[in-house]
């Protein structure tokens, strides 16, 4: 019969397997990133709420499946590849996940490996990228539409300094975009522009109103080019703050000689 120290001491070791083990799954199921737990041969053996979420599978559906059956661009050899990569440290790469339903979404992975009971496994916090993705392809779209624009557009900080050119102002100016993209929208103004017409743009966006007028602008070969441009600023949606201007210009065109 097990003395009474005996019984106590497998309690408290029952105790802290019990508590170690809600503590674990606690950490699991707190997580908004889905998390997946697999050994080296790609066989999944843990995940969370959100795994099973995302995917719709349940968990016992999930567990002792391999990982290739939901990731797309998983395959056995580019497990190993994996683990070779992990070795020298934790990694993110992307992916596309396939739900039970056989629809698709991406994702970023982020990999380590850890060791227990003398074993190593992986593993893999997984966040669903789509959002992003579908933010990405509405800015490239915006992108292509302003560089097909015939107008010069320009997008600054509230400091001036240029974020953003459409592939019009390359074209016009002369200069690549790497020349203009960090510098003060002012280094390109010529000498000869009335200061005034400075001042009164920096009084209207000082005052939160647009600004619109003549413009004299210095290419990379020196020549003077007159435009009308517009200046507005730009707001955060969540507080209403100015955060960029933006700025559009139209070359005024030359008068042809009279005969």
């Amino acid at each position: 019969m097990p003395s009474k120290m005996s019984q106590l001491t497998q309690h408290a070791l029952l105790y802290q397997l019990i508590t170690s083990e809600e503590r674990y799954q606690n950490f699991m199921n707190a997580s908004s990133d889905a998390i997946f737990v697999h050994d080296l041969n790609g066989v999944i053996l843990d995940v969370n709420n959100e795994a099973c979420i995302s995917l719709g599978y349940s968990r016992q559906e999930l567990i002792n499946s391999f990982v290739w059956e939901i990731e797309i661009a998983i395959t056995q050899e580019t497990i190993k590849q994996n683990i070779i990569k992990l070795t020298y440290g934790p990694f993110n790469l992307e992916g596309l996940h396939r739900r039970k339903d056989g629809s698709t979404f991406p994702v970023d992975v982020r990999l380590s490996m850890f060791s227990t009971m003398g074993k190593q496994f992986v593993l893999a916090i997984v966040r669903d990228i789509s959002e992003q993705k579908r933010a990405e392809a509405t800015i490239k779209k915006l992108t292509r539409a302003l560089d097909q624009s015939p107008l010069l557009i320009v997008i600054t900080d509230k400091a001036g300094t240029i974020d953003y050119v459409n592939q019009q102002v390359i074209k016009r100016t002369g200069y690549n975009n790497h020349e203009i993209v960090g510098k003060n929208f002012l280094n390109f103004k010529s000498e000869n522009a009335p200061l005034d017409t400075y001042q009164s743009i920096l009084e209207h966006l000082t005052k939160e109103n647009e600004w619109h007028g003549d413009l004299l602008i210095k290419n990379k070969k020196g020549e003077l080019l007159k435009f009308t441009g517009v200046f507005s600023p730009l707001r955060d949606e969540t507080n209403n703050q100015i955060i960029q201007y933006l700025i559009v210009i139209e070359e005024v065109p030359k008068k042809k000689n009279s005969k």
